[in-house]
């Protein structure tokens, strides 16, 4: 049982995570995102994905686990980062659905 709860608290932390970065360009933008139709984040979550292959392909080879002198630490923390994009636009692109919405 402690395992299942390890790992629903991963993936928590991992969802907490793209919410705050939601939280924090929403406070700056404001809800900017609800100008452009759900087409327009099926095209950022497409960019995204390909920012992530890209690099991904470069450093697979290379990327040693995560730790205190990680020479990958950029690397990681753009790819974290577009994936965390990616999980809000995905967000986005539901509630435009939800909602009706078109484009």
């Amino acid at each position: 049982m402690t395992m299942l709860h390890d790992d629903v608290k991963t993936h928590l932390d991992v969802l907490g995570e793209a919410w705050q970065i939601f939280q924090e360009k929403n406070e700056l933008r404001g809800d900017m995102w609800r100008d452009f139709p759900p087409s327009d984040k099926l095209r950022e979550v497409r960019e995204r994905c390909h920012r992530m292959e890209r690099t991904y392909e470069q450093f697979k080879f290379e990327l040693p686990p995560e730790g205190p002198e990680d020479p990958y630490k950029t690397f990681r923390g753009a790819a974290i980062n577009d994936a965390l994009d990616t999980i809000n636009y995905l967000v986005f692109f539901i509630r435009q659905l939800r909602e009706g919405q078109r484009g």
